[in-house]
């Protein structure tokens, strides 16, 4: 199985957290911030809805421990996302 695809943008140091915020909320790829160890900063509702659990539940969760396991519940959650975001 293969990891899901998660997009890494670089947000400028000189932007503002709104202007972060914004682009989380806003972006229709699963997207998310990690910190220099690798556990999560911050997800966007796409990666939530992608890995089926809470955004709240994802901070501060290790990365490793987000990848779906089961090719069958990414399918499912891909697949109702895409049918809630169009």
């Amino acid at each position: 199985m293969t990891a899901p695809s998660v997009s890494r943008a670089r947000v400028p140091r000189r932007g503002t957290r709104r202007g972060r915020d914004a682009f989380f909320e806003a972006v229709g790829t699963p997207a998310l911030l990690l910190d220099a160890i690798g556990a999560v900063c911050d997800a966007n509702p796409a990666f939530a809805a992608l890995v089926g659990r809470p955004r709240v539940s994802l901070v501060g969760a290790p990365f490793e421990t987000l990848l779906v396991r089961d090719e069958a519940v990414l399918a499912r959650n891909l697949a109702a996302s895409l049918r809630r975001d169009g």
